[in-house]
Formats: C-alpha cells, sequence, structure tokens
C-alpha cells in the first residue's frame, strides 16, 4: 500500500510541475526549459531553511513557492527582446547556472552530496497523510491555473501565443503579461520542489535536470500541450509506464535506461503522428 501511495504523490507533484509549463508552453507560447531548475530552487529553499534553520514547514513551503516566481520573473526579464528558440536557449542556460551553483556552493547547498534529513511535516509523516497533501496542492494549482486561463489575463496569454505583434497593436502589455505568466509558473515550480524535498527528505542538483525535464516534456506533449486536463492524463499515462517498467524482467542495473529508452520512444512518436497530444489545443510542430 506504501508503494501504491508513493507512486500517486510523485504522480500529484509532477502534475503540478506540468501543469505550470503548460501555463507557460501551451497557454502563452514560451518555450521554457528552465522549468525544472526553478523547481530544484525552490526545493533548495525549502531544504535549507528547514534544515539548518528549522524553520516550520508553512514557512518553508511559503519561501520555496516565492523563491520560484521571484526567479520566474527574473527569468522572464529576457522577453523583451528574445523570443522564440532564442528565448528557449536563454532557460535553458539558466538551468545550467542552476547546476552549477548547487554543485559549488558546498557551504550552502551541500554541493555533490546534496542535503540529508529533511524532515516532513509533522501532519504528513505517513504516506497516506502525504498523500492528502500533495493531492490537495495538485487541486489547488489546477484551479490557480485554470482560473488564470480563464480569465481575461488567459486571453491575453493566448493572443500572445497566437501572434504578440498583433497583441501589441491592440494594446496589451505583452512583455509584463509573459513576466507574470512565467512567474506563476515558476510559483507552481517551487511548490513541486518543496513536496518533492520533504517527500524523499534528500536533495542533490542531479534531481532537477534533464532526465527530469525530458520526463516533464513528455507528459506535456503526450496529453496535449494547452489542455490543463490532458496534462494530469499525460502524466497518468507516463507514471503507470515508468511504475510498469519495474516489472519487466531486466537486469536492475539497466531499468533507469530502459525507463529514459521508452519516455523518448514516447516522445519521437506523438511528435510525429499525433503533435497535439490526446487532448492538445496547440501544434508543437
Amino acid at each position: 500500500m506504501d508503494y501504491i501511495l508513493h507512486v500517486l504523490i510523485t504522480a500529484c507533484i509532477s502534475g503540478i510541475l506540468v501543469l505550470g509549463i503548460n501555463l507557460a508552453l501551451g497557454v502563452t507560447g514560451l518555450v521554457h526549459l528552465g522549468h525544472i531548475a526553478i523547481a530544484g530552487i525552490g526545493a533548495y529553499t525549502a531544504g535549507i531553511l528547514l534544515t539548518t534553520l528549522h524553520a516550520p514547514f508553512v514557512v518553508a513551503l511559503a519561501a520555496g513557492i516565492a523563491a520560484g516566481a521571484v526567479v520566474g520573473w527574473i527569468v522572464g526579464l529576457p522577453t523583451r527582446d528574445v523570443r522564440g528558440d532564442a528565448f528557449a536557449l536563454a532557460t535553458f542556460s539558466a538551468a545550467w547556472v542552476y547546476l552549477i551553483a548547487a554543485l559549488s556552493w558546498e557551504t550552502l547547498t551541500g554541493g555533490s552530496l546534496g542535503i540529508v534529513g529533511i524532515p516532513r511535516p509533522s501532519f504528513a509523516l505517513r504516506n497516506s497523510e502525504f498523500f492528502l497533501l500533495a493531492a490537495a496542492s495538485l487541486a489547488v494549482t489546477y484551479a490557480v491555473v485554470a482560473r488564470v486561463v480563464r480569465s481575461p489575463f488567459g486571453r491575453v496569454l493566448g493572443a500572445i501565443r497566437d501572434d504578440e505583434t498583433a497583441a501589441r497593436v491592440f494594446g496589451k502589455r505583452t512583455i509584463a503579461a509573459k513576466r507574470a505568466c512565467l512567474a506563476i509558473a515558476g510559483a507552481t515550480a517551487g511548490l513541486a520542489g518543496v513536496l518533492t524535498a520533504v517527500l524523499i527528505q534528500f536533495l542533490h542538483p542531479s534531481m532537477f535536470w534533464l532526465p527530469s525535464l525530458i520526463a516533464v516534456l513528455t507528459a506535456l506533449i503526450l496529453g496535449g500541450v494547452g489542455s490543463l486536463g490532458g496534462s494530469l492524463v499525460g502524466v497518468a499515462i507516463l507514471s503507470a509506464i515508468g511504475e510498469g517498467v519495474r516489472f519487466v524482467p531486466f537486469p536492475p542495473e539497466y531499468l533507469g535506461a530502459l525507463r529514459l529508452t521508452i519516455t523518448a520512444l514516447i516522445l519521437l512518436t506523438i511528435l510525429l503522428f499525433r503533435p497535439r497530444g490526446l487532448f492538445g489545443k496547440v501544434d508543437v510542430r
């Protein structure tokens, strides 16, 4: 039972990540490749507060979300002059900065040794309790993102995705809207990072790097870019496949590589034959 609950918890956290990147990529059209790194910043913010300063969980949670929002807004600063593939490269470069800082700043992050002994909140010590926390966080995230998408601000984001120049001609403040969008997406990433830190009770820079980014993008594209419900379906399918691999009669040391290979094949298949995913509204080809 604990195993199933753990799978469900990680699926909820992945759902939060995918909803956030869907807001940036699917709704606004910003190819944001630094989303996972922002989750890492939120995780490290909470981990340091909980282990070094022994802060209450609520304080660490708020700080992790705030750190994600601030970094997301900072990442959005180049959007005035940088678009498209150049913006994707800029956000990926920001992710490299996170990785190098997390590995090098040993006095703060523990470097390659990471941070150990991160305490769980007292009200979520058991997996059954933690699942309620993760599910509630996912529900709140979905409600907030859905509210944003359906609001006049969300329609501005959609206009930016479809034709930013036309949106500017009609008087929309596109630069401010993109920065606000990335701040909201960053806050969701920070939330996911905090939950990851207290769930595993350990942090290492590699936890928020390319394999995680690829998994999140695959779930997004599989479920459908621009579809919030599709995001959760993509996470559910990918989680089921990822856990199903564990039961394949395969040498344990190769299971990680097998999981990544299957993920890559799913991504390529979707891009080639169904670029909008299962429920998508935007063609990603």
